[in-house]
């Protein structure tokens, strides 16, 4: 359920700015199939396309976007640790 939840947090940000989910692949150098699986919850992005993506969907504001997002794990129940 978590992956499902986390899909749909990406797919609004992305929606928000606007983004095809081929353009958010080509500035993440990944395939928009692996976009795709992320939003539908049958994939989940590499940890270390967690920074990149959040500089993608909130290029202003980092911090906030990373906040957004790891605020959104925590709220599925998964936490990151270092």
């Amino acid at each position: 359920m978590e992956h499902i939840q986390f899909g749909a947090f990406i797919a609004q940000l992305r929606k928000e700015h606007q983004m095809t989910q081929r353009e958010l692949a080509g500035l993440l150098h990944v395939t928009d199939k692996a976009v795709s699986k992320w939003e539908t919850g049958k994939g989940f992005p590499d940890l270390k396309l967690l920074e990149p993506l959040a500089q993608t969907l909130e290029e202003k504001e980092i911090n906030g976007a990373m906040n957004k997002i790891l605020n959104g794990l925590k709220s599925m129940g998964i936490e990151l640790r270092a």
